[in-house]
């Protein structure tokens, strides 16, 4: 026969329960459970599960010393720094001006009336060559007025170089076209008057570059190249001895 007694423990105490009676179960859900009780009985559960008995995770806080941890700061070698004047020869060959698409259209339809005429099609190196020396020349044209302005001579200007204003039929002041300064033929070194335009050094050697003087911080005035590409007043030469002018 089955035994219909089952003997438990309850509490510490040996119960002996009859299988044919009936039970009275109370049911318990979680949601009727405090907080802390949650916790154990999902605790409880796990390790049922894993047979492990597992523990809340613990935090690790380890404190460092601060390093900085960004690079010194990057210098450049000397070495790689070269700086070098360029000679008005390598300024010449010296393209700053870039076509666009506008340009490469206007080049199409050149060189198909150029093919047309049995002439050769115009490069975009040519094309470029022609239009950075024209902007250039009209800069440097337009760059105290209009281009078809021309300077007007002041009767009561005097020589830059000597600050004279008397002139004669050998020795006149002269202005250039460009930065209009005045200055005697003799103080500047020019023989004769030319019948066309006259361009002072600086503006024939250096038209679109400023320039300053090697011997006071003026940038204004009558200017001569000197033996090493840099650039002195006629007047500063004129009055340090430790200067000497060879062909004024």
């Amino acid at each position: 026969m089955l035994d219909r007694v089952l003997n438990t423990c309850i509490d510490g105490r040996t119960v002996r329960i009859n299988v044919m009676q009936p039970l009275a179960v109370n049911f318990v859900t979680d949601d009727q459970l405090l907080v802390e009780e949650k916790s154990n009985a999902v605790l409880a559960r796990y390790n049922e599960a894993s047979g492990v008995a597992a523990t809340l995770p613990k935090v690790n806080v380890r404190r460092l010393s601060f390093k900085p941890l960004l690079p010194k700061k990057f210098e450049i070698p000397k070495a790689y720094i070269k700086y070098r004047v360029r000679l008005n020869e390598e300024m010449d060959s010296i393209l700053e001006y870039d076509v666009d698409e506008e340009d490469m259209e206007w080049l199409s339809l050149v060189s198909k009336k150029l093919e047309k005429a049995g002439e050769e099609r115009l490069s975009v190196h040519s094309f470029e060559i022609a239009m950075d020396r024209l902007e250039k020349e009209s800069f440097f044209q337009c760059s105290k007025g209009d281009g078809n302005y021309k300077c007007m001579v002041d009767q009561d200007a005097v020589c830059c170089v000597c600050n004279d204003g008397e002139g004669s039929n050998i020795n006149q002041i002269i202005f250039c076209d460009m930065c209009n300064i005045a200055v005697h033929q003799d103080c500047y070194g020019v023989p004769y008057v030319p019948e066309g335009q006259w361009l002072c050094r600086r503006c024939q050697m250096s038209p679109s570059k400023p320039v300053s003087c090697v011997l006071c911080p003026s940038s204004h005035g009558a200017f001569k190249q000197t033996i090493d590409n840099r650039w002195a007043h006629v007047v500063c030469a004129l009055w340090l001895n430790e200067v000497i002018i060879n062909n004024l």
